[in-house]
């Protein structure tokens, strides 16, 4: 028997499950798309509603990035909440879940509402949109599953924990939690994905442990938890250690003795984004913070620190217009903090920290005003990319003797590639933004972009070297919404994300 209270501990071979097809589009109903809760069908549920594409996925990632990934409570994100930021892609009504097809159809999830073992309900919980699949929680009469499921093919691929994807995009990996009732009690897994089809890549089964906290270094590079667990009780003990799942000459590798081959950090990145009210004297944060008072301060644009403390937990009020913008600070539920030296521009996006050591090293970036890369710095990004440069931008400066520089590389296939690169006299740390490209004048990394790359809409609040490590913190801004990242590079030329937040601004 499965636990009824663990939240990834169903192990289920990789399978394929076709649902039923709607074979006519959705009936028209009342447009709910403003109001928390929402389950019909939206009225025009065929308009492509591109611009709403990310916000479903920023909100999950923003719910769950600080989470363990087999804490039950931290991974619980309603559905009624992602609903309404599914860009009209997903519904649900008495028959279950409906998930829009690339061919304007939707696909059928039916609940059994049954007792028993064939007990089902799905549960939408994010959109992946330079993917083309949709992320739904299965929950079982006793236990539950993850799922991917094709926006081409409606076709459903069972995870064994929740999909954490690579920098690429072109794999996932997942850790099944422990569960003594079943055999093995605990797996790791590395998923192959693309356009098509999911496909198990790798699995290695665990009998003793449980693998927790999977983290990307590289596309090739994986770093995971493990932790000894009693094989009766199922209960976790003894000395978490390090591990690093390796890919080589072909094969995945678990390499078990990983502890001592990774330098540790003497700083944390407990933080979250946040904006500013009119006042410029609060912040709400837009992400969760495990201990709220730990936090000392915030950076602004410029590289701006400011000393803050935390303040209240703000209830928020019934006419919460659920947008992250300075007229419904005061109306919006949060956790409030104060700055108690200086000020933030009114409604400006700053990062919340909880570390002095980071505070002490952030500086701000010089814009360039986006001139033209230098035929060198062309030719050494497509040297280290393998890959054409088809636009460069000059981006900005640092007060550490870097640069940074934006670029659009060529598209390979369906694989569009842009990023931001910190260039130093030795070394190139890459900020990739990888995405789909789908055929000519669509958008690819933002609404009509039209398939080119802009970096005008991107910021960065500052850079931070602290011990061997680079910490960015970068805003980008769209029609709807802002994303926001905090990265890091410790070990690799890659960064990687460590914080993701949204804010959602789009008029009413």
């Amino acid at each position: 028997m499965f636990g009824a209270n663990a939240r990834l501990t169903l192990i289920l071979p990789v399978l394929v499950v076709l649902a039923c097809r709607d074979t006519k589009r959705s009936p028209a109903a009342p447009d709910h798309a403003s109001t928390v809760g929402a389950t019909s069908a939206p009225a025009d549920s065929t308009a492509p509603a591109d611009s709403t594409a990310y916000r479903s996925l920023a909100r999950f990632d923003s719910l769950t990035s600080r989470c363990d990934h087999s804490d039950v409570l931290c991974l619980q994100v309603s559905e009624d909440s992602q609903l309404v930021l599914s860009g009209n892609r997903a519904y649900r009504d008495s028959a279950g879940l409906h998930l829009r097809l690339r061919d304007g159809t939707f696909q059928l999830f039916a609940d059994d509402t049954s007792e028993g073992s064939q007990a089902v309900r799905y549960s939408f919980q994010a959109y992946v949109p330079d993917l083309g699949y949709y992320l739904v929680h299965q929950s079982y009469y006793e236990g539950t599953a993850e799922g991917l499921v094709s926006e081409r093919s409606g076709r459903l691929a069972t995870l064994d924990g929740l999909p954490v994807f690579s920098p690429n995009r072109k794999r996932v990996v997942a850790a099944m939690s422990y569960d003594p009732q079943v055999s093995p009690p605990a797996d790791v897994t590395v998923y192959r994905i693309d356009s098509i089809d999911v496909s198990q890549e790798w699995s290695e089964a665990l009998s003793k442990s449980e693998a927790s906290a999977p983290t990307w270094l590289s596309d090739t590079l994986i770093r995971l938890q493990l932790q000894y667990t009693d094989s009766f009780s199922g209960d976790l003990s003894g000395p978490i250690t390090t591990v690093l799942l390796r890919f080589a000459r072909g094969t995945w590798t678990l390499e078990r003795n990983a502890s001592s081959q990774r330098p540790q950090r003497s700083f944390s990145l407990q933080g979250t984004f946040a904006y500013a009210d009119s006042s410029g004297t609060q912040l709400l944060a837009l992400g969760s913070l495990a201990d709220p008072s730990k936090v000392v301060g915030a950076v602004c644009s410029g590289g701006l620190v400011l000393p803050a403390r935390y303040d209240r937990r703000q209830r928020g009020e019934r006419v919460d217009s659920r947008r992250q913008v300075v007229a419904n600070f005061n109306r919006e539920r949060g956790i409030v903090f104060r700055l108690t030296g200086g000020k933030a521009r009114p409604d400006e996006t700053c990062y919340l920290s909880a570390d002095s050591a980071l505070l002490a090293k952030a500086i701000g970036v010089t814009p360039l005003g986006l001139p033209p890369c230098s035929p060198p710095q062309v030719s050494r990004l497509a040297t280290a990319k393998q890959r054409e440069v088809v636009h460069c931008w000059r981006f900005a400066t640092t007060a550490a003797d870097a640069e940074l520089v934006a670029a659009q590389f060529a598209t390979i296939d369906s694989n569009a590639l842009a990023g931001l690169v910190l260039v130093r006299d030795t070394s190139l740390l890459f900020q990739d933004f990888p995405a789909v490209y789908r055929g000519p004048d669509e958008s690819v990394w933002r609404v009509d972009d039209q398939g080119r790359f802009s970096p005008r809409d991107l910021a960065v609040l500052f850079v931070a070297r602290v011990s061997q490590a680079y910490v960015m913190a970068i805003t980008w801004a769209g029609a709807e919404g802002e994303s926001d990242e905090l990265v890091l590079a410790d070990s690799t030329n890659t960064f990687r994300t460590v914080v993701r937040d949204y804010r959602y601004w789009v008029p009413e």
